[in-house]
Formats: structure tokens, sequence, C-alpha cells
């Protein structure tokens, strides 16, 4: 049963009538009496000192523990909170000299003052485009950009266009991992102490990887011996859904199966030194399946609508795994999203008041290796 915690007008409440009863004759809640200052003053003090008791309770264990604190108690388990990443894009702009290089060093600005740079500048094709790979001044996710958005040279070049439009998104910047995140791979941590390479093991050695969001172990899926990892890296590939870039495949030190590329072959790297000493590690990107909706007696107003596609799209992050009983750890929705989850999410939409699902009228069901992603939403 939890504390019942007094609050502060009943704590102001208790000390006047203890000072009451201990001075016979005196009255400490006339407005002005120095009684009643005094029963104030103590009462605050004793408020801020329950709260701080209830601040050390939240810290004295994993489960409530915030900030530095919960850094200390993931520092047991090897975890630390993963750091806040730069952005890295491809933009793309006109140049006059074919085949000459140009802006090396540059710097250039989108229309709020966020800063980028292009170290190694970029070659006008014959074609007369440049492309420009180009990285964030500052870490974090508010200086991410979006396909079509546009950034200008700081400094104008001769010959050049200084309006550069994105065409790719390398790698999304992202903030510093939230408690909430770090705690959820502490507790995994906890829950799962190290067996010396069982399968629950590489999930806890993938999701201690820098970006890693997800992740889901098979053993034997590739043939005797093998153990499969698909993860999933849903700030920094959020432009794809959380989908890894990259190609799958093992170690490049694994004299056995195919290298990896991308983040695969990172994923496969960092496994590599920690698996058991006879495994093949093969580390893989879930193929996306869109998760097509249609919906019926839904308003047609944008602000319902947009936040039906956020609640669905935090429907896939939350509960969406690759197809496949054999995942490790078997989660309560293991390659499956219930349709009762789907009306759920829907359900919470603030100001919606009823709504039908016409499509899908089942469980959606994902084949080996597939990950329900967001897909269309139809309203009719």
């Amino acid at each position: 049963m939890p504390y019942a915690r007094s609050t502060l007008t009943q704590l102001i409440q208790q000390t006047a009538a203890l000072l009451q009863s201990s001075l016979p004759g005196a009255d400490p809640l006339l407005r002005r009496a120095v009684l009643t200052v005094l029963s104030r003053v103590l009462a605050g003090q004793h408020h801020e000192q329950y709260a701080y008791m209830d601040w050390i309770a939240r810290q004295a264990v994993p489960f409530t523990a915030t900030a530095e604190n919960l850094a200390g108690w993931a520092a047991l388990r090897n975890l630390q909170p993963n750091p806040p990443t730069f952005g890295s894009f491809t933009v793309q702009s006109t140049g006059n000299n074919p085949n000459t290089l140009v802006l090396p060093g540059a710097t250039l600005l989108r229309s709020d003052g966020v800063s980028y740079s292009a170290p190694a500048g970029g070659t006008v094709d014959v074609n007369g485009n440049i492309t420009l790979m180009i990285s964030a001044a500052l870490s974090g996710s508010a200086s991410n950009l979006t396909i079509g958005g546009t950034v200008t040279l700081r400094a104008p070049a001769s010959g050049v266009n200084g309006i550069f439009t994105v065409m790719t998104v390398i790698a999304n910047g992202t903030d510093l991992e939230t408690d909430d995140s770090l705690r959820s791979r502490m507790l995994e941590a906890f829950a799962n102490p190290l067996q010396g390479g069982d399968l629950a093991d590489y999930v806890t050695w993938t999701l201690a990887i820098p970006a890693v969001t997800r992740a889901w172990v098979a053993d034997s899926l590739a043939g005797t011996g093998t153990v499969t990892v698909y993860f999933m890296m849903d700030n920094i590939r959020s432009y794809q859904f959380g989908i890894p870039a990259g190609a799958n495949g093992a170690s490049s030190n694994e004299i056995r199966g195919l290298p990896a590329s991308g983040d695969q072959l990172i994923v496969a790297n960092t496994l590599y030194t920690k698996r058991a000493a006879t495994a093949l590690v093969y580390a893989c990107a879930p193929v996306g399946s869109p998760l097509q909706i249609t919906l019926q007696e839904v308003p047609n107003d944008p602000t319902i609508r947009g936040n039906i596609s956020a609640a669905i799209a935090g429907l896939c992050i939350r509960l969406a795994s690759p197809g496949g009983a054999w995942l490790i750890p078997q989660q309560t929705h293991g390659g499956i999203l219930r349709l009762s989850d789907i009306a759920d999410a829907i359900a919470a939409v603030p100001n919606l008041d009823h709504f039908l699902i016409v499509s899908p009228t089942s469980d959606v069901i994902s084949s080996t290796g597939l990950i329900p992603i967001p897909g269309a939403i139809t309203y009719i």
C-alpha cells in the first residue's frame, strides 16, 4: 500500500493544531499571528523534506530512476545512454563549369539559420549538376532536413547556383537517448543477464549498439550454427520507417558467408567480437510490409486524420516485429499485429467519436523477415 503523503495544506493545518495544543491560550489560526506564520514556515519545510525523500525513493530503484541516477544503474549492466548524432544529407544544385571541383569546405544555411558543412565539396557533372554531401554543424533532430527542402550557400560562389535542394537523407541526426529508451534497454538487460552467448544475449548486445532501437534473434534460420539478428533504427532511419540502410550479411572478419554493408556491417562487426566462438552471425534488416488500412465514418478533419497516421506509426514501432514464431524475445504479438490493437490505437485519437475499420478484417500476420510499417490510410 503506498504511503499517503500529506499535502501542504494538510501539513499547515497539522502544524497549527500542534502549536495550539502545545501553547494553551495561543491562537495560531489568526491571520496575522506570529504562530500562523511559524506554522506555515514549518509546514513548508516538512513538505520540501517529503518531496526530497520521494525523489530519493525514485532514484533508489532502476524502475523509476532518472537522469544521472538512471545512467548509473544502466552502467551496472555496461550500458550507456546513446549520444546525440549529426545528420548527413545530399543536396544538389547547378553550376556553369563541368568537371570542375567546387565548394570544398563550403557552409550552407537553412532558412532559420541552422548551419551545414560540405568539407569535400562536389564536382560539376556534364549536365551541370553539383551534388554535395553535407553534415549538420549541430547534433540532434532539430537540424534534420527533409527531401525537397532547400539550403543556401552562406557565401556566394562564382558560376554556382547558391540554392541547393535536398535529394537524399543519408542519416537523420538524433537527440541524446531519452530516459524511457535507456530504462527499457536497462530493464531488458537486468531481466536477461548474460549467459555466455544464448539468444537473449544477442538481443542485449544489439540493443547496446548506438542507433539500434529494436532487435530480434533467431538460431539456425540460415543453417545449422547460424544466428540471424534482425534490427531496426527508428531514429536515424525514420525517413524509411526505421529500416536499416545496407546489405544483409556477416562480419567483414568472418571467413564464412558474404560480408554485410552499411548499418548491417556495423552490427555484424560488433557482434563478431561478442558471439559464441563457432556462431556464424548474420545481421539483417527486416523487409517493410506497408500496413494498408481503410476507414469509414472518420470526419474530414486534417488534425484528426493526421493524428490517426501518427497513432498507426506509433503502433508499428511498439508492437510490430518480423514474422516468425522463432524470434527472440518472444513477444506477446510476435509477428502479428492484432486487429484489436489497431482499433485501440485509432480509438485513442482525440476528438474521434467513432469510426469503422473496413480493412484489414483480421489480424495482420507477417511472413518471415517482413515487418509491418505505416502504409496508406484510405478514408471512404
